[in-house]
């Protein structure tokens, strides 16, 4: 429900009562991982691998973590692990994705979004990560496509078709006009904040940015994107 620091004290106690019990190490890391604990959140998930070598979710997890990190390579080298266990599991290639599109490894990216698709072909949060990637390997039409699939299929409510609307708006507009460059640097931050689960950062990126970019009508949407993202309905109101 968002209170991570409730579930991070809960899963402790469970620990407390069982240490040799794998999930909540895993479940731990989680938590921490929410709260920006990368080092707390890593650790639990190597804890986590360590008691059951066959536990695929601590390797995502941990792919997760460095990503939002952005050590990328140990990342790939992470979420490569968990594929030696399983290559059955959606969320290893979304991730594996996720890592080779910020290297700028569009293609690898590409083929790893549609292995997860592959896999379970109502996950949209693949076939919007495709979309990103074909947008930035030049690839519009498919991104288009991947863009507007995502805008028909996903749930009514999915906070995932307002991204993919947003996502083909950029790419079919003009883009936007930044008044500095620190401004612009903030607002990527922001918006890398958000998407790797990091809402606290992602929102304080973004009040950075709308310092030098007051009217950008794109800071206090994306904002409400991150309080969406914390369930705190009344800062999104």
């Amino acid at each position: 429900a968002g209170s991570y620091a409730s579930a991070e004290a809960n899963f402790t106690a469970a620990i407390a009562a069982d240490a040799t019990w794998a999930l909540p190490f895993n479940n731990r890391g989680l938590a921490r991982f929410h709260q920006g604990n990368f080092a707390g959140a890593d650790a639990d998930f190597d804890v986590a691998k360590g008691m059951d070598t066959n536990y695929v979710s601590p390797c995502v997890n941990k792919g997760k973590s460095l990503t939002a990190q952005r050590r990328f390579s140990e990342a790939v080298a992470e979420l490569q692990a968990g594929l030696a266990l399983t290559t059955n599991n959606a969320g290893l290639y979304f991730n594996l994705a996720w890592a080779y599109d910020e290297q700028e490894l569009y293609s690898q990216a590409i083929s790893n979004y549609t292995a997860a698709l592959g896999l379970n072909s109502s996950y949209q949060r693949a076939r919007l990560g495709r979309g990103v990637s074909y947008a930035k390997q030049g690839s519009v039409s498919n991104a288009i496509t991947d863009f507007y699939a995502v805008i028909n299929d996903a749930p009514s409510g999915d906070m995932l078709v307002a991204i993919a609307a947003y996502d083909l708006q950029l790419l079919r507009g003009p883009g936007l006009n930044f008044n500095t460059d620190n401004g612009a640097t903030n607002f990527i931050k922001g918006i890398f904040s958000y998407s790797t689960e990091q809402y606290d950062a992602a929102i304080t990126n973004l009040a950075m940015a709308k310092t030098t970019e007051p009217v950008l009508e794109d800071i206090p949407w994306l904002t409400d994107w991150g309080y969406i993202g914390k369930r705190d309905t009344n800062s999104a109101n």
